[in-house]
């Protein structure tokens, strides 16, 4: 581990990884804070579920955890996920919980976008437009 001053002189530890690994020479935060709650467990005051670090049905974080602040480089993402996908495998809910403002979920396959809003569909197609040939500044909402 290697200390690291951020900003208001807090000091946070940091992960440090070796030459072979994938995420060396990058700046990740100890995970050391959530072996301290990893234990419990929380009832979910929307829903009742039992939970660990958050719900994934209400995108609520658990008590005693504050997840990182996100911004996205569009304004919006709506993330429309398979009614038949598992909740808790999803990692949309992750998404909405670090960008609530920006993200939402939605678990219906129609989606009808609001008139006068550009917005542009992520899907692989073999006629699909490049991202590199759209003018993003004029994108209001991006639909995966």
């Amino acid at each position: 581990m290697v200390l690291i001053l951020r900003d208001q002189g807090r000091k946070e530890r940091m992960e440090q990884f070796p030459e072979w690994s994938p995420f060396h020479g990058m700046q990740i935060s100890s995970h050391t804070p959530l072996n301290t709650i990893a234990t419990t467990r929380y009832t979910c005051p929307t829903c009742n579920q039992s939970r660990r670090y958050f719900c994934y049905t209400c995108a609520q974080v658990a008590p005693g955890i504050t997840p990182p602040s996100v911004t996205l480089p569009i304004p919006k993402l709506t993330v429309i996920k398979d009614p038949r996908e598992i909740e808790g495998k999803s990692t949309a809910v992750q998404a909405k919980i670090v960008s609530s403002g920006q993200v939402s979920l939605q678990s219906s396959l129609e989606y009808t976008p609001k008139e006068g809003e550009v917005t542009v569909v992520l899907f692989p197609a073999e006629d699909a437009v490049q991202p590199t040939e759209i003018d993003w500044t004029l994108v209001a909402n991006v639909v995966v």
